[in-house]
């Protein structure tokens, strides 16, 4: 008899044990989860803000690039205005080298007209 008895609360004792092991895994298995779930949020925040960062910085990116670039095109419009300039004075210089060079073109051709003249003269009083 007492030895039966015995041998069930042996096999009792180690179920006992037995549910005591498992319950200390779901424990852990549980810790595990919460853990996890606790990482899982702190990755999705840091997500989160990098996607944010990132924005931030393509943005403030695009606002440099254009302020550049507007910065570069009225650089260029000033620079193509003061060549219109240019061009505009060294029209004007062009024309002014053009009349003095007719002015001279015509001085020569009086000046050779009286040379001729002074030659028909010397010619006339040498033959007298």
């Amino acid at each position: 008899g007492s030895s039966g008895i015995n041998a069930e609360y042996g096999v009792l004792a180690q179920v006992s044990k037995g549910f005591d092991v498992l319950e200390a895994e779901f424990a852990a298995v549980y810790a595990a989860k919460s853990c996890l779930a606790r990482e899982t949020q702190q990755v999705k925040k840091m997500r989160e803000d990098l996607e944010e960062w990132v924005t931030e910085q393509r943005a403030d990116l695009q606002r440099q690039c254009d302020a550049h670039t507007a910065s570069c095109r009225q650089w260029v419009d000033t620079q193509s205005g003061q060549f219109s300039q240019e061009r505009l004075v060294l029209a004007d210089e062009r024309k002014r080298l053009e009349r003095s060079q007719r002015r001279l073109a015509a001085d020569q051709d009086n000046l050779n007209k009286k040379i001729k003249k002074l030659e028909e003269l010397m010619n006339r009083v040498q033959i007298k």
